[in-house]
């Protein structure tokens, strides 16, 4: 614990996902299997997606929500997953996540994180477009 101290939040935190992520994975997985994660369901009915569609998954962990998305955007489309902790990229990549393909500028239909904290957990449509914008609060 002392040599946590010194450590800065975004040196710290990608360290403690990246050790517990395979076990983080597990439980994930376990709990979508089952049904039980109404939550992120919902926030993948939410983004209602569609192939072709570009999709920014923030903070995505082993890949829980990239991987479904993945399925509704083929073949054309592309779901980028962004996390801070090397491990859960890892173990996204292991579930075939393709590496994205480096684009300078990028644009994206839809982004969606489950992240919690002051980023709403999902946003679709560009806010300056016509587009839609929805957040999992919306009812």
């Amino acid at each position: 614990m002392e040599e946590a101290r010194g450590l800065k939040s975004k040196q710290l935190f990608p360290a403690i996902f990246s050790r517990h992520a395979t076990a983080y994975q597990r439980r994930l997985d376990g709990i979508m299997a089952r049904g039980e994660a109404r939550g992120r369901q919902r926030v993948i009915e939410l983004l209602d997606v569609k192939a072709g569609m570009r999709v920014l998954d923030l903070a995505c962990g082993p890949g829980t929500l990239t991987r479904p998305l993945a399925g509704q955007v083929a073949p054309d489309g592309e779901v980028v997953g962004v996390d801070l902790a090397p491990g859960m990229i890892d173990l996204a990549r292991a579930a075939g996540i393709a590496e994205p393909t480096p684009k300078r500028r990028a644009s994206y239909e839809a982004v969606v994180t489950t992240a919690r904290g002051p980023v709403p957990a999902t946003i679709t449509g560009n806010p300056r477009s016509s587009g839609r914008r929805r957040t999992s609060t919306d009812t």
